[in-house]
């Protein structure tokens, strides 16, 4: 390759590189100029993400205390199993 082309070729890349700096400088100022969102409550989240299935609450978790189940040798009927919402009807 002829030299000129090469050191256009090296011209090229070191302005893509400065614009790129650029960009992230930039990206970085309006990010920080941004103020703080408040955070949500899981629970909010949690419900925001499962509306779109059509799922209005979760049920709370329960204590493990009094269940019984595949830890005392008994095998869950797969009547027995409930879904981990309820579905919108």
């Amino acid at each position: 390759m002829h030299p000129y082309l090469m050191q256009v070729l090296a011209t090229d890349r070191i302005e893509g590189w400065q614009q790129q700096a650029e960009r992230s400088r930039w990206i970085k100022e309006a990010r920080s100029a941004r103020p703080a969102k408040p955070t949500r409550p899981a629970r909010e989240l949690v419900a925001a993400a499962l509306a779109p299935l059509g799922i209005r609450r979760v049920q709370p978790a329960q204590s493990t205390a009094g269940r019984t189940g595949p830890a005392d040798g008994q095998r869950a009927a797969a009547g027995e199993r409930r879904s981990a919402g309820t579905p919108v009807a």
